[in-house]
């Protein structure tokens, strides 16, 4: 037998004992797997990836905070709220600068300069700033430098009637200080709280009556303020503080001749650094509304009020900004505002308007006895 029969033998012999398996297996299921990692490895993607993310959101965070900074056209508006003694001195002296500065621009027949002004005009606003202008004379008193109202903690008051006073300190355009001091006595009566109070301006007096009523999470303090008792119910200014929920706002209503010519509403917030105050005017006689948002700024070393004003009288309407400073009258030695109104189209004019009992900036050396006797006190005195 030969070498190739041998082999073909050893062939056969082959396939009839060995079985054939490799025909049986399915290729499709079998799954090949990725070669192990180290642990090491691993953990330190893992970790790598963590830092990542901090760092993303770290600096979303910072970005966030510039953006902030450097966009004054999203400040954070924080509103403010006061306690009940201190929304009465508030209602006292802010009720009386209005009513004061009503009555000075009729005495002074304001009106007439204000048709005069007309005469040159460019802006919508320009004819509105004569109504306005007692409302300026209160914002003044309310943007004191800082973020807080500095009004005092109630003490014993010092006029025989009256149990407490509180104090309420103002730096005004001119940089002088002056301190109001209003005098009060409550009573319960039926379950609310009815107050009535004194504030001492200068030679001139004004009176409150007020009433606080609280239901459930909502508090309303209701007051009237007059100069003439005679015309308590005639002329006066009615004020009304609701709180809901640490949200405060006030409203004012004018009354002359027993009609209501117009009336506002106040909120009080910080922004920043400083106090603004948002107010709605709207008057009942040329239907006429306008709101503001005034802050205090400096300029060139001058204190002055900035205003943003939307105007609507039911024809036209006109956005735009308001500057006020004071500057004294050469005539009548006495300080006076000077507006100037600039709306969005760029269109500019300028108003003069009188300051009411902030006058406190006359010349120290005008050797008037009147003066002298009536000028800037840092405390009024009955």
């Amino acid at each position: 037998m030969n070498s190739k029969d041998i082999t073909n033998l050893l062939k056969s012999e082959l396939n009839s004992q060995i079985p054939d398996v490799l025909s049986r297996i399915d290729i499709h299921s079998i799954e090949i797997l990725d070669q192990p990692k180290t642990r090491w490895i691993v953990a330190l993607k893992q970790r790598f990836a963590s830092i990542t993310l901090v760092l993303i959101a770290s600096s979303m965070l910072i970005v966030g905070i510039i953006s902030l900074q450097n966009n004054p056209q999203n400040p954070v508006e924080v509103p403010m709220t006061l306690t009940a003694e201190k929304t009465y001195s508030f209602s006292a002296i802010s009720s009386s600068a209005l009513l004061n500065s009503i009555d000075l621009q009729v005495s002074t027949q304001d009106t007439m300069v204000l048709l005069s002004n007309m005469m040159q005009q460019e802006t919508k606003m320009k004819q509105q700033l004569g109504l306005l202008n007692p409302y300026f004379n209160m914002i003044e008193l309310f943007i004191s430098s800082g973020t807080n109202l500095e009004f005092t903690e109630p003490v014993a008051s010092t006029i025989a009637g009256y149990d407490f006073q509180v104090s309420y300190q103002i730096i005004n355009l001119n940089l002088d200080t002056a301190t109001y001091l209003f005098h009060y006595k409550e009573e319960v009566i039926n379950g609310e709280v009815h107050t009535t109070g004194i504030l001492i301006l200068e030679q001139k007096q004004f009176f409150l009556e007020g009433v606080k009523v609280v239901n459930g999470d909502q508090t309303v303090i209701t007051t009237k303020t007059y100069s003439d008792i005679a015309l308590k119910n005639t002329h006066y200014v009615e004020f009304i503080s609701t709180e809901i929920q640490n949200l405060q706002w006030f409203e004012y209503n004018v009354y002359q001749s027993s009609e209501r010519t117009e009336k506002s509403t106040v909120y009080l917030e910080t922004i920043g650094e400083t106090i603004r105050i948002r107010l709605k005017y709207e008057n009942e006689i040329s239907d006429l509304q306008v709101e503001l948002k005034a802050t205090r700024m400096e300029e060139n070393g001058l204190s002055k009020i900035k205003a943003e004003y939307e105007y609507d009288d039911g024809m036209y309407k006109e956005k735009g900004n308001i500057l006020v400073s004071v500057i004294v009258d050469p005539i009548q030695n006495t300080n006076q505002y000077f507006y100037q109104v600039t709306n969005i189209n760029g269109d500019k004019d300028d108003y003069m308007g009188g300051r009411g009992h902030m006058d406190y900036g006359r010349d120290k050396d005008d050797d008037d006895e009147e003066d002298d006797d009536h000028g800037r006190s840092d405390e009024f005195k009955p």
